[in-house]
């Protein structure tokens, strides 16, 4: 069996300095390369992460009991290598690693492809992982939906206070025409005590 030949030296430098965010995988799905904006955005070292495999250099957050980026992005990789084809993922939260403070990892929420790149045989030589950061997109879209959602709570309130309102509205007006209807018989009976007191007389 041949031998696994991965991209030239040129080829490594030259994706280090392209002005995106990858990492460049072997299809044993170890770490050849990254590019400078890609270990800007994860907060990495190229040398901390070069030579590992993917899921030891980025595990899931331990403290997000529903992460599930590993799972998501290695299904994606195996698609790859099944099909020789590029795929688009669904955006991803993806938390990395805080190098600051070891143990703690930092919110991302990433939109990753990932596209295979074949040899002269049709093999796949290498991965590209194409991950461009949208945390700052996905958090405010949150927001928005929080604060619309905080509108949307406090104007049913508003409407729930107007009907109770209205019902208590409607009960004030049932309560004048009860009033004025007894008020209107207690004067009927009265005047027709005074005519009953008349005709006694």
């Amino acid at each position: 069996m041949q031998a696994y030949q991965g991209p030239s030296a040129d080829t490594l430098k030259a994706l280090e300095t392209a002005p995106s965010m990858f990492l460049v995988l072997s299809p044993d799905l170890y770490i050849l390369t990254a590019s400078d904006m890609y270990l800007a955005a994860t907060q990495t070292e190229r040398e901390a992460i070069v030579g590992r495999f993917i899921f030891d250099a980025f595990p899931d957050n331990p403290d997000l009991p529903d992460a599930d980026g590993v799972k998501n992005i290695n299904a994606s990789l195996q698609e790859v290598l099944r099909t020789k084809k590029k795929h688009v993922m669904q955006i991803q939260r993806y938390d990395v690693p805080d190098t600051s403070s070891p143990g703690k990892f930092i919110q991302r929420y990433w939109d990753p492809s990932h596209t295979p790149v074949l040899d002269e045989n049709g093999e796949i030589k290498y991965i590209v992982q194409l991950a461009t950061n949208v945390t700052d997109q996905v958090l405010m879209r949150k927001q928005l939906a929080e604060s619309r959602s905080a509108q949307v709570e406090s104007l049913l309130e508003v409407d729930l206070l107007h009907n109770k309102l209205d019902i208590a509205h409607q009960e004030l007006i049932n309560l004048k025409i009860n009033l004025e209807k007894q008020i209107e018989d207690r004067t009927q009976e009265l005047e027709d005590s005074k005519e009953k007191y008349r005709s006694l007389i």
